[in-house]
């Protein structure tokens, strides 16, 4: 995601013309643009049957992320405050830091500023500033990014693929870690050393095994997080009838009963 020239700019391809069905996004609806670069894709899905045919490949991966973040970022105001973001003034503007978000990987956050600015020490910025962007974004602006590149998805007949009469998810939950700028948040997760806290949110998600996709997620605070509440919020969404994996942590009779009164998971 990133080279020595510098910032990768996956956020920065502009979008072609043309409609889709509207998508809510943030307080208005929206229409997805067509995917020119998703043509050639939609042409070859539709004789398919394979999950290695169906799925898009890495290049069309990035470049549906890029146009889903672009549309997205269109409607930014509907997150963020007017003053919260502004490029003439800002050494980290809200396009620079989405996309420096998507291209982190796990080396340390020097290196990985580094990298990303190119080893330019005139485009890059310091820990501090990134720890407050980040504080100003609001977690619903990644959830309609991620809602619209599964929008987009379907388009590529990329969840065609089904190995039984049901579709079958798997879900879990897992943590993930973030800096320590909000020290008075849910955020936050007293560690067994009275001096340090933990920051992070915690995702429970639903794992679509047949396509190998991520198909639905829940977001929690860490210091309030509740895998078999987040489960059960997936399952509420799921439109037939469906075969869930778990493994025996979330395990419970309550758990199970408010599974069966669902009637739509075995």
């Amino acid at each position: 995601m990133t080279n020595a020239a510098g910032p990768s700019g996956i956020i920065q391809r502009s979008l072609k013309g043309g409609c889709f069905p509207p998508f809510q996004i943030g307080k208005e609806p929206l229409y997805i643009p067509h995917l020119s670069s998703s043509v050639h894709v939609l042409k070859n899905a539709f004789n398919v049957c394979t999950a290695a045919q169906t799925l898009p490949s890495a290049e069309q991966l990035r470049t549906i992320l890029a146009e889903s973040i672009s549309t997205v970022m269109e409607h930014h105001q509907n997150y963020h405050s007017s003053n919260a973001f502004c490029p003439n003034t800002q050494k980290l503007p809200l396009d620079k830091l989405t996309d420096f978000i998507f291209s982190m990987q796990s080396s340390n956050l020097p290196v990985q500023i580094a990298s990303y600015s190119g080893y330019c020490e005139e485009h890059q910025f310091a820990n501090s500033t990134l720890s407050e962007a980040r504080s100003k974004l609001n977690s619903q602006f990644f959830k309609d990014i991620f809602d619209q590149v599964m929008e987009r998805l379907q388009f590529t007949s990329a969840f065609n693929t089904r190995k039984y009469p049901y579709p079958a998810y798997a879900i879990d939950g897992s943590t993930l870690h973030l800096e320590p700028f909000n020290k008075d948040s849910d955020d936050f997760l007293q560690t067994r050393s009275p001096k340090r806290k933990r920051a992070g949110s915690h995702i429970v998600a639903a794992y679509d095994v047949d396509n190998r996709l991520f198909m639905d997620i829940e977001v929690q605070k860490l210091a309030r997080k509740n895998e078999r509440t987040g489960a059960l919020e997936l399952m509420s969404r799921f439109e037939e009838m469906t075969i869930v994996i778990m493994d025996r942590g979330f395990h419970g009779f309550s758990f199970e009963m408010k599974i069966m009164e669902m009637g739509i998971c075995s």
